[in-house]
């Protein structure tokens, strides 16, 4: 009798040291997981798509109907902007970019991008752009501009560029990233060829790479 007590004593105490082991590594697992998934959330990139230059198009005679250049623009980097700053950068935007409206402005800061372009700021002066830089949440980009030579007198040759729809996506894929694409004429023919590879800018915490 007093064996079997001791026994069954000794059986419990094991099997009370075997759960104990058990739940610990449950638990060593458990925060070793969520860990894992603080540290890919920390390092989580968040990328934005620049278009590279399209190329150019030229007549027969070799002369030059469309050509494409980069021009600085100012961005709005909607990650550093939160409900204690947003006044503060519109007005700022209002008052120095009077040419937007106030439903553009709105559309702005609505946006579900994680950079917004604002404004070709090609004719600001060195001293204003730094100005704009002094700002966090501006960042500013080398943005390329199409220019069409002869205007709309060709336009139904050379064709003109816009969004792309679910369509042109499919035909397309990398007109997604840049979201632009030929929609008619040359531009569209000639779309992959033009359009060259676009530019990432890569968002890590507070840090920006441009590839």
């Amino acid at each position: 009798m007093f064996f079997q007590q001791k026994f069954r004593l000794l059986t419990s105490l094991i099997a009370l040291i075997f759960l104990t082991l058990l739940f610990n590594v449950y638990n060593l697992q458990t925060s070793d997981r969520e860990a894992s998934l603080v540290s890919v959330n920390k390092q989580t990139l968040d990328t934005f798509y620049i278009p590279s230059p399209r190329g150019e198009i030229f007549d027969t005679n070799n002369n030059k109907l469309v050509s494409s250049s980069l021009e600085p623009h100012l961005f709005l980097n909607l990650r550093k902007i939160n409900a204690n700053n947003r006044s503060q950068y519109e007005q700022y935007i209002q008052y120095n970019f009077v040419d937007l409206g106030e439903d553009l402005i709105d559309e702005i800061f609505e946006s579900e991008d994680l950079l917004v372009r604002i404004v070709n700021i090609q004719d600001l002066n060195f001293d204003n752009r730094q100005t704009l830089i002094s700002l966090e949440a501006f960042e500013i980009f080398d943005f390329p501009v199409r220019k069409y030579e002869y205007n709309n007198i060709a336009s139904h040759i050379v064709g003109y560029l816009g969004e792309p729809s679910f369509e042109d996506a499919k035909n397309f894929p990398l007109s997604v990233k840049s979201n632009i694409v030929g929609k008619s004429g040359l531009e569209r023919y000639y779309q992959d060829a033009l359009a060259g590879q676009p530019t990432e800018i890569i968002f890590k915490d507070d840090e920006i790479a441009q590839i």
